[in-house]
């Protein structure tokens, strides 16, 4: 099994090849494979900014991708780097909790 790793995101088992490099590691290789990596690139689009004209002003609104709403940007976080996050408000803040609340049930308080 020396020759072998089991990936992180399709658990499948897979010869060492089947990696990239990744020095960080403690291995020398990611923890994804090759196809996985690749699938997680491609399915990761940024979301784009649509200008809806209201009122006679164009105000800048963007889709979430959770609840799938064009929302003004009002209605989404800003993020570290100067953008904004690709949830809305309210979804954000559900998945917060939802977190939250999955490590209070495991720590079983």
């Amino acid at each position: 099994m020396r020759n072998k790793k089991q990936c992180s995101y399709c658990r499948e088992v897979k010869w060492l090849e089947d990696f990239h490099e990744c020095k960080g590691n403690y291995d020398g290789l990611q923890s994804r494979c090759k196809p996985c990596n690749i699938a997680s690139k491609t399915t990761n689009k940024r979301t784009p900014i649509i200008q809806v004209e209201v009122n006679g002003e164009i105000i800048d609104h963007r889709e979430c991708k959770d609840c799938g709403d064009i929302l003004p940007l009002t209605s989404f976080y800003r993020n570290g780097r100067g953008g904004f996050e690709p949830r809305c408000r309210m979804c954000y803040n559900a998945r917060i909790r939802k977190g939250k609340a999955i490590l209070k049930a495991l720590k079983g308080n």
